[in-house]
């Protein structure tokens, strides 16, 4: 329930949060807002979780109903405008006419400009006059960028689609199989048997997991700032399942003293070894091999990929290699992972939402799993009582948690 002082509360925080973000805005006076300011970002994002909940709490339930009921509408004109091309329809700095977009796109004039309207009231395009239209700010970064295109259009078109299978899935489940995926429900099989069968589909998914990595390049700038990586100057950190190493080369571009030995299943083709970077073959699921002067493991949105079971075996194929080597100190398991608050925990609420609802995008799409610190001990106990975490570093959604193997106990303490 809403306590008026609350609602004052978050009130008087719209009004100075605007006031700062108009204070930015007179250093560049520009036309449009300085999205390019850290401090402009900032702000807008918490003006941004303010106003949702200052709203969420000053709606009256029947008007908060009556637009919930048709809100999933929304995804269907983004998935029309993807799926058509109407972001590219449209020049970048001009306008177009209807009748041009159509013939563009493919999609008959009616539709088009239906779907554009929809998506005019979201701040995605604007009718400038009857008829015509051009990009917004945000219509026009989508436009520019096919990766984040691709990372749009999964969303809104198979995983959409598989979404809608979610209650089907969950009836259909059993003691035996009471993890199958909505995806799989779905499409039939899961979701990486889809991509092998439609390589078309597979060419888009991968690249807007690109896409999916421009948007959420933040979390890679607190990862590095949030943890003291320089106490493995001279040693190695094992990025295991980490695919085309985008993580270690970020960390590597600073972090010049310390070797960083990628791992996944296959190695991507036309990949190179860097001075600190290098690539090698492993499936995590089998126990991981000697690696001379490892300092720390590193598992990086892997577990958030696999039920518990499995994320049980994949930590379990760790524990050797976390085992003291001779004189030298055990090395560190660090997994960065989102991290869902425990009830009662404080969170801003844009993290919040965002690590809720990828935990949802887990469950649709594999069967899996966002996990709070709680359940990721659970999982670490499981594998070896030893294994302890010790602190969770980070301010954003992903945080990255260190895990110690305490050779002195044989229970580990939470």
């Amino acid at each position: 329930m809403a306590a008026k002082s609350q609602v004052v509360e978050l009130a008087n925080q719209v009004v100075t949060l605007i006031a700062d973000l108009l204070e930015e805005w007179d250093k560049r006076p520009l036309e449009q807002p300085p999205f390019d300011s850290t401090i402009w970002s900032d702000l807008a994002t918490q003006l941004q979780s303010s106003t949702e909940l200052l709203t969420s709490l000053t709606t009256p339930p029947a008007s908060f109903v009556r637009t919930l009921q048709l809100r999933h509408y929304d995804l269907v004109a983004y998935q029309i405008a993807l799926e058509f091309d109407l972001f590219t329809a449209i020049p970048i700095g001009l306008s177009a006419t209807l009748p041009a977009i159509a013939n563009y796109s493919g999609l008959d004039g009616n539709r088009a400009g239906r779907t554009l309207r929809l998506l005019a009231l979201h701040g995605i395009f604007c009718e400038t006059e009857e008829d015509t239209f051009s990009h917004t700010p945000q219509s026009t970064l989508i436009a520019q960028n096919e990766s984040i295109r691709s990372a749009l259009a999964i969303q809104m078109c198979e995983m959409y689609q598989a979404a809608s299978s979610t209650a089907d899935a969950i009836r259909s489940s059993t003691k035996e199989n009471k993890d199958i995926s909505p995806f799989a429900a779905r499409f039939g099989i899961p979701i990486y048997d889809y991509y092998q069968q439609h390589p078309e589909k597979a060419d888009r998914f991968s690249l807007g997991m690109k896409g999916a990595m421009e948007l959420d390049k933040d979390s890679l700038v607190d990862l590095q700032n949030s943890y003291p990586w320089t106490k493995f100057y001279g040693g190695t950190v094992v990025d295991v399942g980490g695919g085309t190493g985008h993580v270690s080369r970020f960390l590597a571009e600073n972090l010049p003293s310390v070797f960083f030995t990628v791992q996944d299943i296959l190695i991507p083709p036309k990949i190179e070894n860097t001075a600190n970077v290098e690539f090698r073959q492993h499936d995590f699921f089998q126990q991981q091999p000697s690696i001379p002067n490892a300092k720390a493991f590193l598992l990086r949105h892997v577990l958030h990929n696999y039920d518990d079971k499995d994320c049980i075996r994949i930590i379990s194929a760790l524990v050797p290699a976390l085992e003291a080597q001779g004189e030298l100190a055990s090395p560190l398991l660090l997994i960065n992972e989102g991290v869902v608050p425990e009830f009662g925990e404080t969170n801003a609420h844009d993290l919040h939402l965002t690590v809720r609802r990828g935990d949802l995008c887990m469950m649709v799409t594999l069967g899996a799993q966002e996990r709070t610190r709680k359940k990721f001990q659970s999982l670490l106990s499981a594998a070896d009582p030893r294994l302890q975490i010790r602190g969770v570093y980070g301010s954003g959604v992903t945080r990255l948690i260190e895990v110690h193997l305490n050779n002195e106990t044989s229970t580990a303490s939470h």
